[in-house]
């Protein structure tokens, strides 16, 4: 019996899993390929080079770190729901990508000596600065300063080590505690 067809995605979160588990020396088609048990072909067969490689698991990783949270956030009409559900979702692990996706400070540590990785992710902060911005505008609350704080407070708590026992919801508590001191404008 043949061995089914490994589609680009499946190349894409195997690199997800190889970055979490080994960091990014493990992002190498050959590397890869002897992981999932294929061939480089395979590999070749859907990206150009390894750099496209990269490029395509960042496309993956800006999608699912921006877009699809802002479109999820779409339906709740009040921005200061929005503002709590942002700061659940970002707490949330596993993330929705992939169970073994690495922290986020992983990819933020790549991103210190591939410059592809590093414009996507000060591409990503631009995208949800902005759009921390605009939610703390509409919710009545001064945007440029408390945009950054709660920013810096979810990349600093993906890099904290969980301690047993304590809430694991530290950002959503920052967002009601911001929130409490500015009235609701409406």
């Amino acid at each position: 019996m043949s061995k089914p067809r490994l589609s680009q995605s499946d190349w894409i979160f195997a690199g997800f899993n190889a970055l979490a588990e080994l960091g990014p020396v493990a992002l190498k088609a050959e590397v890869l390929a002897r992981r999932i048990g294929s061939s480089k072909g395979s590999f070749y067969w859907h990206f150009t080079d390894v750099p496209s490689f990269h490029a395509a698991m960042m496309a993956l990783w800006e999608q699912r770190a921006v877009t699809d949270v802002i479109d999820a956030l779409v339906p709740l009409p009040d921005p200061r729901d929005r503002l709590r559900m942002l700061a659940r979702l970002a707490q949330e692990k596993p993330t929705e990508l992939d169970p073994n996706q690495p922290a986020e400070s992983t990819i933020r540590a790549w991103a210190r000596a591939a410059p592809l990785v590093r414009d996507t992710v000060d591409r990503v902060d631009s995208r949800r600065l902005e759009y921390l911005e605009t939610l703390l505008a509409e919710a009545g609350v001064p945007p440029k300063p408390y945009a950054r704080l709660i920013y810096a407070a979810l990349i600093g708590l993906d890099d904290l080590p969980s301690v047993q026992g304590q809430s694991s919801n530290a950002l959503v508590h920052l967002v009601d505690l911001i929130l409490t001191l500015f009235p609701d404008p409406a």
